[in-house]
């Protein structure tokens, strides 16, 4: 089974930028998903929609890129809601004290 981490579906509509990601968001994955992200992120995107059902794993570098684009969400730059998370991600964040971010 490939659990490559993969950006499966993107849409950009009236500044929102909804995501659908599958996958191992670990170490591996995140350079990927980083990728992706920059090239979509791209204003006047003012929120970010992610839907992460879809993963299979989050490792500490994928918890690691998430936190990290809260903190950007948080310093203003946009909006970053979970509209959906694996039970992988709902562990893991729940863990790290950002459970009131999960859906």
């Amino acid at each position: 089974m490939d659990r490559r981490l993969r950006v499966v579906g993107a849409q950009r509509d009236d500044g929102i930028l909804r995501l659908w990601v599958t996958g191992d968001l670990d170490i591996l994955g995140v350079a990927r998903f980083r990728e992706r992200l920059s090239v979509l992120l791209a204003p006047p995107v003012r929120r970010v929609e992610l839907d992460l059902r879809g993963v299979t794993f989050c490792g500490a570098a994928g918890v690691g890129e998430l936190l990290r684009l809260r903190r950007r969400a948080v310093a203003g730059e946009f909006d970053v809601v979970l509209v959906a998370v694996s039970d992988p991600v709902r562990f893991v964040l729940g863990l790290c004290g950002a459970g009131d971010w999960l859906p």
